[in-house]
């Protein structure tokens, strides 16, 4: 039989480290339904000794850290408190004021207001090339070869500071 969580919750001090304590309250979630006695103890005791753990290492940092290094860690964990605010209500705002369907004619509509923004300052097409002589025996094999793409077929060399990829 499971341990009984499901009583009435009350302030009750499940551990306590120097003036830090963990109430009952605060780990009465941690064990889910079904499971059985021990191993319902046994979760509760490993949340229970971690945090005494955690208590005393953070005690002992406070104790040895300068001000500053304290302040510091103050500052960033409240820098980081407000990015998380912050980003949590963008992200709120924007998925209630999210329209999701844009058809075809506002993507083109679009387009050709920004048209500026859409030029490319480089190739972006990447292909592979053989040239043969005419006189050539074995085509179909060199097809095959050139479509497989597998590292046997292929000898790299490099000429005029690019990459020519030749096939046997």
């Amino acid at each position: 039989m499971g341990c009984d969580i499901s009583a009435p919750i009350e302030t009750e001090v499940v551990a306590m480290v120097g003036e830090n304590t963990l109430i009952r309250e605060d780990v009465i979630n941690l064990v889910p339904d079904g499971l059985s006695k021990d191993d319902s103890i046994k979760i509760i005791t490993k949340y229970i000794d971690n945090w005494a753990l955690n208590q005393l290492i953070r005690e002992n940092a406070e104790l040895n850290l300068s001000e500053e290094e304290i302040e510091e860690i103050n500052k960033l964990s409240e820098n980081y408190y407000n990015e998380l605010l912050i980003t949590t209500y963008k992200n709120k705002v924007a998925a209630v004021n999210s329209d999701t369907i844009v058809n075809s004619s506002d993507v083109i509509d679009y387009y050709d207001e920004f048209r500026d923004n859409f030029k490319l300052y480089e190739d972006i097409i990447k292909g592979r090339y053989v040239k043969l002589s005419k006189d050539n025996f074995n085509l179909q094999e060199i097809k095959r070869r050139f479509r497989r793409l597998n590292n046997d077929d292929k000898s790299c060399y490099t000429v005029q500071k690019k990459i020519l990829w030749m096939y046997i």
